[in-house]
């Protein structure tokens, strides 16, 4: 029989993670809203979000969304990786999907490479902020019979975040909110928005430090907790963060000034 499909080393996935929030701003916010300008010339304005939003998956792997199904389901086996989604992480995936959508869709399209490049680096960094502070839990290769010993070994690693990686992470994700506020000169908005995606985030820890294991008579690998966490924690922080900006939008001219419109 073929060997199973297994996730990224560890370890390796664990010492990159403090790049997460830069590549996710140079290799697919970036691209995306490159997408969205050149299709929002001859398309209407929720056509190019959508073409933006396909550029985002196609780049990203949909990586994230898999994580976040992976969390609605809690029902993965270690060895499978993201092979099998039921249909809670199905729902998942189609309600962020619609989501990001209509947000999108809601904003003025000068608004949207700002609120792309930033709601992008800052969800991945609160992503990889949770993903560190959680507690280590590893599971010993022996209890995974089905998994040949070698394959076992590399699942059952609790991948760890140092500290480092995460204040570069969050260093890289505070940028585009840094530079579009000095540009903007708002910082309402931007403020209400990465609050708001603060605030998912610690909700998202809370969950999953006290929900995130594995049903009766299963395991569940460090790996694959590390992209459930930061799947799980980067998509939502990233809707949060578009409602954020809409909802600061929404009020008086007077509180944020003329230039939000």
């Amino acid at each position: 029989m073929p060997e199973p499909a297994l996730p990224r080393e560890p370890k390796h996935r664990a010492r990159t993670a403090g790049w997460l929030p830069l590549a996710g701003i140079v290799l697919v916010a970036l691209p995306a809203c490159l997408v969205y300008a050149f299709f929002v010339g001859w398309l209407p304005h929720a056509l190019a979000v959508l073409a933006a939003m396909v550029a985002m998956l196609a780049l990203g792997r949909a990586r994230h969304e898999l994580g976040l199904a992976s969390w609605a389901d809690r029902q993965l086996e270690p060895a499978l990786h993201f092979a099998g989604i039921g249909a809670r992480g199905t729902i998942a995936i189609v309600m962020l999907l619609l989501v990001r959508l209509e947000a999108l869709s809601t904003l003025d399209p000068g608004w949207i490479a700002t609120t792309l490049l930033c709601a992008i680096g800052v969800s991945r960094a609160f992503a990889v902020l949770v993903a560190a502070s959680l507690p280590g839990r590893a599971t010993p290769a022996r209890q995974w019979p089905q998994v040949q010993h070698e394959v076992a070994d590399r699942l059952s690693q609790e991948p760890r975040i140092g500290s480092l990686a995460t204040v570069w992470a969050i260093f890289c994700g505070a940028i585009p909110v840094v530079v579009a506020i000095q540009w903007t000169g708002l910082l309402l908005p931007f403020g209400l928005a990465v609050t708001a995606a603060l605030l998912v985030a610690a909700w998202m820890r809370r969950r999953l430090k006290r929900h995130d294991v594995a049903p009766a008579g299963r395991t569940t690998s460090g790996a694959i907790r590390l992209e459930r966490a930061l799947g799980s924690t980067q998509t939502l922080s990233e809707l949060a963060f578009y409602l954020g900006i809409i909802g600061a939008l929404s009020l008086p001219l007077d509180l944020l000034g003329e230039q939000a419109w």
